[in-house]
């Protein structure tokens, strides 16, 4: 099986401008510090029906053992480069590039060719917008699912269809992580905070046992939160697959399936867990939900053969709003993967 796409599946699109995609000059991190850094000599785009989208970006990768320890040591002291807050310009944010990286093409899939080897090839990263997945036959019901769950995240009024929601973060008795630092959320008045919604793993018993995650226990927290799992779990199942190879999705399906691996929101293959962190926009992430959850650090529970997917969505006011944090606020769905070590 070679885990190609035919030709009438893969998206017909015109190719990228960039053959290549040539990571900015870096600069030095502070001592005991790392910074992170695309390949040296960038990713090079090649046609490729393995990936949905017909074109990948790929640079090689030295997996020997001395380079995999660098990069694992490298992680666990990672922070981010100084002076790349993006800019106000004209009533529009404009991103500063990042030193040592490449920017992201959207819809195009960066993948390392472990040693150079084009038959050993790894996805590292794909990101999407709707307009990126504009092309895809299934394009409407991303963009409903897209709608549904904006609703459910800010809130919306009651209409002849359905009726008033409240934002998730408005759900009376949220419970945060218990990494969650309670000294540095909810100040101010505002719904900064980390929070689990799916599953999670007790300690202390063997390899430890699959769970729900303790949350709200409302009828209202029950059906909100559950819709919206559930939207997260078709929007996992229609992106991943335009994201990642054929040969990973597929592969990433057979574990589940064989292992009876749990998951929500649905009864086909997903991620074990989902976390929604919510932040106010205006200071960094460690201050508004905590160093623990907002800082640099490495999840080791989380499983490495399986892929992330983010949910990013930005609430940012009228213009008269801009700076009041009342109306500027990010959340960020979080669809992983735990592994039973």
């Amino acid at each position: 099986m070679d885990f190609c796409f035919t030709l009438e599946n893969l998206l017909a699109q015109p190719p990228p401008a960039e053959s290549r995609a040539i990571p900015h000059s870096p600069v030095t991190p502070p001592t005991g510090r790392y910074f992170p850094l695309a390949p040296e000599d960038g990713y090079e785009l090649m046609m490729d029906n393995h990936y949905q989208c017909g074109r990948v970006y790929v640079a090689p990768y030295n997996v020997t053992e001395t380079a995999l320890h660098q990069h694992r040591a490298a992680l666990k002291t990672i922070t981010t480069p100084p002076h790349i807050d993006p800019e106000l310009v004209d009533g529009v944010f404009v991103a500063k590039p990042i030193p040592g990286m490449v920017r992201m093409i959207p819809g195009i899939p960066y993948a390392f060719l472990f040693n150079g080897d084009h038959t050993r090839r790894h996805t590292v990263a794909c990101a999407h917008t709707l307009d990126s997945l504009r092309g895809y036959p299934d394009y409407n019901d991303i963009l409903s699912d897209a709608i549904k769950l904006a609703k459910l995240t800010w809130g919306c009024e009651a209409s002849s269809n359905s009726p008033k929601i409240s934002p998730i973060f408005d759900i009376l008795g949220l419970k945060l992580n218990d990494r969650a630092d309670a000294r540095t959320v909810f100040h101010n008045d505002t719904h900064d905070g980390s929070f689990s919604l799916a599953n999670t793993v007790m300690k202390g018993e063997g390899l430890g046992t699959a769970l729900p995650a303790v949350q709200a226990n409302t009828s209202t927290a029950h059906s909100q939160i559950a819709t919206v799992l559930q939207v997260l779990h078709s929007l996992y199942r229609r992106i991943m697959p335009k994201s990642i190879s054929k040969f990973e999705f597929d592969i990433m399906d057979f574990h589940s399936n064989f292992n009876n691996v749990v998951s929500f929101g649905g009864l086909t293959p997903n991620g074990t867990g989902c976390q929604l962190n919510v932040s106010s926009l205006g200071k960094s992430l460690a201050e508004y939900i905590g160093n623990v959850q907002g800082g640099w650090h490495s999840d080791t529970p989380d499983d490495e053969t399986r892929w992330t997917l983010f949910t990013l969505l930005l609430r940012v006011g009228p213009s008269t709003f801009l700076f009041d944090s009342n109306h500027l606020f990010y959340i960020l769905f979080t669809i992983f993967s735990l592994c039973r070590r």
